[in-house]
This record gives structure tokens, C-alpha cells and sequence, in this order.
């Protein structure tokens, strides 16, 4: 259907899959931060406390879980260390993100 078609995120991405992405906050944190700039570092994204047990948990789940997950479908690009880019997919989920943004005061709970 040629409505349906123009509603598409770029690249034929499915909006299932942009929520997906955001169903974590750590993976919230990670677009959010490329939405400012094209790349990152994991370190932009720890705690800010040194020595922090919180730090050191919070690297390990984006090392071994979210940055792993948003590489496969492509809205990041990770090379498997310390950079972060935007990934081939990025555009479809910029729009969700610019729009959650925009209304952090109306959404339950706390954002990101």
C-alpha cells in the first residue's frame, strides 16, 4: 500500500524494532547521546563517580548487552570497545528520539 509505504522510517525500518531499541535506558542514554553528536565513547556514558561499582556494572552491560544489541540492528556502530558511532539505521529512530525529547516533561517516570 502506497500510504503505508510513505509512513516508513527510512530505510524500511520497522517502528517495532525502533521501540525495541528503546526499551532500555541504557540504550536510551546510548541514542540520545549520538543525537547530539555522530560518535561517542563508552566512557561518555559510565557515571560520573571514579571507582563507582555503578560505573563499573554499567560498562559491563553496555559492553556485553545493549551497545551488542543496538550494533546487530544497525542504529549504532561499535567497534567492540570504546567508540560509538550512528549506525546505517540511526535515521529511523532519530525522529522517536527527537520526539521523546521534546515531551520529557509528560512522560511517566524519569527520561531517559
Amino acid at each position: 500500500m502506497e500510504g503505508q509505504e510513505s509512513r516508513s522510517s527510512p530505510g524500511g525500518d520497522c517502528l517495532d524494532e525502533v521501540f525495541a531499541a528503546l526499551g532500555h535506558r541504557l540504550r536510551r542514554r546510548v541514542l540520545l547521546r549520538l543525537l547530539d553528536r555522530p560518535s561517542t565513547s563508552i566512557d561518555d556514558l559510565l557515571p560520573a563517580d571514579e571507582g563507582n561499582e555503578d560505573r563499573d556494572r554499567v560498562e559491563v552491560q553496555l559492553h556485553h548487552a545493549h551497545l551488542p544489541t543496538l550494533d546487530d540492528a544497525d542504529f549504532v556502530d561499535w567497534d567492540g570497545e570504546r567508540r560509538i558511532s550512528r549506525g546505517s539505521k540511526y535515521g529511523a529512530v532519530e525522529p522517536v528520539l527527537e520526539l521523546l525529547a521534546d515531551h520529557r516533561d509528560r512522560l511517566p517516570g524519569e527520561w531517559p
